[in-house]
């Protein structure tokens, strides 16, 4: 199936356009027919270069979220589903998100069900969204598949913004602190060289090298740093992309000190979020197992769970794939969880408690790593800006000694 772009005229005479998807011409001319439009030229709509400037063409989480929360609302008010997307798609402010949702629109129109028609654009959709609505459709359930899907989203982003919060402050600290140091090193350091310079009297060894630092940092040579340091963080990038070394990498992370389990748990949170909304949405395991691998960004992690899937698939329980793949990896909570779950036959409710068992505990080491770095990165900061006052005040007390 083909994107098209198509010019046509409606029966009023009015010109009309838009991007559709059909198998071929003749499908593209008959869905414009039953819209009463005769179709006058078209040719396969293709993304240019211009699409990956616009600002506008982003779509977030928090949007995709609230589309399918409206949608779930709407439908549970026994709102026909495609009068549903209708109301929701005039609400919609991102361009692209709208293109896409008027697009659903007039496939839902032709006869295609909703999970059909946002698998088509899977730019947006991803398969994870696309399988939890099929799976509502299949059971009736559509709007408590999309609660459920938006609840989800929901919990994505909660947990990226406690992230995002918690690395922030220091980092702000951070940057102003260097933004001093800086300014001390190019504006205020060289004042006094030149008044050490015109003593002509020997200066302490912190206090020459201060200078050597600010002359450094006022010439054009910290251009050429930058520029390697920019040329080498390019390089590790790519270095990384080797499948290989970010397997190194992701594995070296995973056990580091506190680091190691803000990354196992961040993913782990969100791996058992889509596993326990595709199992409550009537999706078998081992499927929910495959559409959840893409969720997890470490690369060690994720050969992990493709270890616990393909166990699964051999029939083993989930508590016994994850006891065998990751005995050392995985918490402890997780395997007493997954046992009482599997036990009770409440395996979706249990993972998603173990969600937030995880997420509760992923939040308490991130609040008490950033109380700690807080304070560490003012007593760092300070104890440099009291070096560089002594450096500089250092020959001006030795001076006022010899007179």
């Amino acid at each position: 199936m083909n994107k098209y772009y198509w010019w046509g005229i409606d029966s009023d005479g009015f010109d009309k356009k838009g991007i559709l998807f059909a198998n071929s011409q003749e499908n593209l001319k008959n869905i414009l027919l039953k819209q009463n439009i005769a179709l006058l030229k078209y040719k396969i709509y293709t993304q240019n270069f211009s699409k990956f400037l616009s600002f506008n063409s982003k779509i977030s989480l928090q949007q995709k979220a609230a589309l399918f929360y409206q949608l779930s609302v709407l439908i549970n008010s026994n709102i026909e589903l495609l009068k549903a997307l209708e109301l929701v798609e005039k609400q919609i402010k991102n361009k692209k998100l709208k293109n896409s949702v008027k697009q659903i629109v007039l496939n839902v129109s032709n006869g295609q069900s909703l999970s059909s028609s946002m698998a088509l654009d899977n730019n947006i959709f991803s398969p994870f969204m696309v399988s939890i609505i099929k799976s509502g459709e299949d059971t009736g359930k559509l709007g408590f598949a999309l609660q459920n899907l938006s609840d989800s989203l929901n919990s994505s982003l909660i947990l990226k913004k406690n992230l995002i919060d918690a690395a922030l402050f220091p980092i702000i600290t951070l940057i102003f602190a260097l933004f001093i140091i800086l300014g001390l090193f190019v504006f205020v350091i060289p004042q006094f060289a030149d008044f050490f310079a015109s003593l002509d009297k020997p200066l302490p060894s912190s206090t020459k090298f201060i200078i050597k630092l600010s002359n450094f940092f006022c010439s054009l040579n910290i251009f050429w740093v930058l520029a390697i340091f920019v040329c080498l963080y390019i390089l590790i990038k790519f270095l990384f992309q080797i499948n290989k070394l970010k397997y190194v990498k992701d594995k070296i992370l995973l056990k580091i000190y506190f680091l190691g389990k803000i990354y196992l748990y961040y993913d782990l949170v969100s791996f058992l979020q889509i596993i326990s909304n595709l199992i409550s949405t009537g999706v078998p395991l081992k499927q929910a197992l495959e559409l959840s691998i893409n969720s997890i960004k470490n690369t060690f992690l994720k050969e992990k769970i493709i270890l616990v899937t393909n166990l699964v698939t051999q029939g083993k329980s989930l508590y016994d794939a994850l006891f065998i793949s990751g005995e050392n990896i995985f918490p402890q909570d997780l395997f007493a969880i997954v046992s009482v779950g599997e036990n009770s036959g409440n395996l979706a409710l249990m993972l998603e408690r173990a969600s937030k068992i995880l997420q509760d505990d992923l939040n308490k080491t991130l609040k008490f790593i950033t109380t700690l770095l807080q304070p560490i990165l003012m007593l760092i900061i300070g104890l440099l800006i009291v070096f560089l006052l002594i450096s500089v005040y250092l020959p001006i007390f030795n001076l006022a000694n010899l007179v």
